[in-house]
């Protein structure tokens, strides 16, 4: 049995045997592919910081705008309701005075 094993060791140990040659230009592939994975993960990470710049910008524009449209919309309520009321005692006034004037009217005829 271990002359078995010695056999097939001996010719593991030949096949694994490469020239200098052969390891140069299988550290150089390995260099080559680490290089490109480098460079794979760099586009992936400058991809992904972009990305979330431009959701970080569509959601401040998206939140924004609503809030000043709303903020405007409401300063514009606020006019119409404050010149409304205004418009509303003028009338009362008016309607008072006129009602005074009917009234002194007919008495001073009466």
């Amino acid at each position: 049995m271990a002359e078995h094993n010695a056999k097939a060791n001996k010719k593991n140990n030949t096949k694994n045997k490469m020239s200098a040659a052969q390891r140069e230009a299988k550290m150089k592939a390995a260099e080559e592919r680490q290089k490109r994975a480098d460079e794979k993960k760099a586009a992936q990470e400058r991809t992904k910081r972009i990305f979330t710049w431009i959701i970080v910008i569509i959601l401040v524009i998206g939140l924004t705008l609503p809030v000043a449209g709303l903020s405007a919309a409401g300063c514009m309520s606020q006019d119409v309701a404050q010149t409304a009321s205004e418009q509303t005692v003028d009338d009362a006034a008016a309607d008072a005075d006129a009602a005074a004037d009917t009234a002194a009217s007919s008495s001073t005829k009466g």
